[in-house]
């Protein structure tokens, strides 16, 4: 109840007139005084179903720092003016606006009255917009009604779609090189059948890096000793494919920190995609795992548009809570491709996929894992993106 103390004064007061100054007047003022608010609420709830409302948004795909339009446009399907009617506009913490979320409204005339609010996209994901409390509110503002009595809200959200960026990070990654090293080349230069270079090193013949050579030719580790880039003449690499992970586990703090969950799962999606981009710099083939729905998915990396198809893809990835499918799915990577070499990137670092890792490692695989910088869930050895993309070792 509104103005309901107000109310109650004035039909006091009106008591208080007919006993003490005059009864025949009095009671006509009691008359209209307890009529009034029995009208006002009879025409508000008949005005209330002549009423109709819709909501739309201006994109359903939008780019990080991009805005989106929403609005709420009603219309009165009487000549009867409308009370008040306020709503509450809400969006999820993907977005970022300086609007206020309630508004209110009268529709005097048969005209659309529609209200805008801009929002701004700041984090990946599928983000919603929308409407969370809608009510009028009778002439004498004594009763409120809220529109959907019986739920109804979700008629009136949008969901929108917010695509990760790529952003860029350091070619010096040694995360990358030592992936590389792992699966591209046999570096145990001690072998029997090793050939001797001209300049008397052991193992496969070497020569200089000269601009425009391809860089999965370095060996990595020999020039690190030697401190030059070396590149190899005869040996063909065995492996020339990478294997990426998305742990589909979705991070779960105490404290609830939305945003911050959401920021960190953008995070290890955008440094997967940053490393897309050094992998297909080195023209290696490259797989990604990831969920798609409740089954595993693969997507295979050759070109920049396959990187952009799955940035796309990334846009509606949604982390799970719980799935009984596996975090590491080592028959559907053996299925696909080849299991000698995974990086695994997680939001969820913790216990079971640690002991998952170095199971698939003692099977001979070279495994990685890429976590957000901040994530309450570090073990070492574990790989940390920080916030501006670089990788480093914990």
């Amino acid at each position: 109840m509104k103005n309901t103390a107000g109310f109650l004064l004035t039909l006091t007061l009106a008591v208080v007139y007919t006993l003490f100054v005059n009864a025949n007047s009095g009671v006509v003022f009691i008359s209209v005084i307890v009529t009034a608010p029995v009208v006002s609420i009879f025409m508000t709830l008949r005005i209330k179903k002549r009423l109709e409302l819709s909501v739309c948004v201006s994109s359903t795909l939008l780019n990080k720092n991009e805005e989106a339009d929403f609005s709420a446009s009603f219309v009165k399907k009487t000549i009867i003016p409308a009370p008040f009617i306020q709503l509450r506009i809400f969006s999820s913490a993907h977005f970022s606006t300086t609007e206020f979320d309630t508004y209110k409204i009268s529709l005097s005339s048969k005209a659309p009255e529609k209200i805008n609010a801009h929002f701004i996209a700041a984090i990946r994901g599928k983000g919603t917009i929308g409407i969370s409390e809608l009510v009028i509110t009778d002439y004498l503002g004594l009763v409120s009604f809220d529109f959907f009595k019986n739920g109804g809200y979700e008629n009136y959200i949008r969901e929108i779609e917010i695509f990760p960026d790529i952003p860029d990070t350091s070619p010096d990654n040694q995360l990358l090189r030592e992936m590389c090293d792992a699966v591209a080349y046999d570096d145990n230069e001690e072998t029997q059948d090793a050939a001797v270079s001209g300049g008397g090193m052991p193992g496969y013949e070497h020569r200089e890096y000269f601009p425009g050579d391809s860089i999965k030719k370095i060996n990595w580790k020999l020039s690190s000793k030697r401190d030059s880039l070396l590149v190899r003449l005869d040996e063909k690499p065995k492996i020339t494919s990478l294997n990426l992970v998305l742990d589909f586990s979705r991070e779960y703090t105490l404290s609830g920190d939305e945003v911050k969950r959401l920021k960190n799962e953008e995070r290890i999606i955008e440094g997967m995609l940053a490393m897309l981009m050094l992998v297909a710099g080195l023209s290696l083939e490259c797989s990604v795992f990831y969920m798609n729905g409740s089954e595993w998915a693969v997507k295979k990396i050759q070109t920049l548009s396959d990187i952009q198809e799955l940035r796309y893809t990334m846009a509606g990835y949604e982390f799970k809570d719980k799935s009984a499918a596996e975090r590491i799915p080592v028959d559907f990577i053996e299925e696909s491709s080849n299991l000698s070499s995974l990086m695994v990137f997680s939001a969820l670092p913790d216990k079971t996929l640690y002991e998952r890792a170095e199971e698939v490692s003692s099977k001979g695989s070279f495994t990685q894992i890429a976590v957000p910088e901040n994530s309450v869930y570090k073990c070492d050895g574990m790989w940390l993106i920080t916030e501006g993309y670089e990788f480093r070792k914990n």
